[in-house]
C-alpha cells in the first residue's frame, strides 16, 4: 500500500472490541526486552526510553476494514517472544496477548 497514510486507531475501532476490549487504560507502552533494568536491589523494573509515546495507528481498504495494523513505540512481539521467561512482566504479555488475538479474529472475520 504505497503512499497511504496511516490514521490513528480509534477506540471504538472493531478491532479492539472484536474478541476483548481494547480499552483506553489498555493503551499502555509494552517494553522490548532491551528495555528492562535490574536494579540494585535485584528488581526488574521496565525504563520507558524519554520521549517516546506509544501509538496505534492503522491503514484501511476502500471498505474501511482496517488491513494494516501499526503498533508505535510498543513492542508486542518481544511480550510474545518473553511470555516465558520469569523476568518479563506478565501484565504486558497478556496485553500483548490480547493485542493480537483481536488482530486474527478480525482478519478471519472482516
Amino acid at each position: 500500500m504505497p503512499g497511504q497514510a496511516t490514521t490513528d486507531l480509534d477506540l471504538s475501532d472493531p478491532v479492539r472490541h472484536v474478541l476483548y476490549d481494547i480499552e483506553e487504560k489498555d493503551l499502555t507502552w509494552i517494553p522490548g526486552s532491551r528495555h528492562l533494568r535490574r536494579f540494585e536491589d535485584g528488581s526488574i523494573s521496565p525504563v520507558q526510553a524519554q520521549g517516546t509515546q506509544p501509538a496505534w495507528k492503522s491503514m484501511e481498504d476502500g471498505n474501511g476494514h482496517t488491513v494494516v495494523a501499526v503498533n508505535y513505540n510498543t513492542d508486542i512481539g518481544d511480550a510474545w517472544e518473553f511470555a516465558d521467561v520469569p523476568y518479563y512482566p506478565e501484565k504486558m504479555t497478556a496485553l500483548a496477548y490480547r493485542y493480537g488475538v483481536n488482530y486474527v479474529v478480525y482478519a478471519m472475520t472482516h
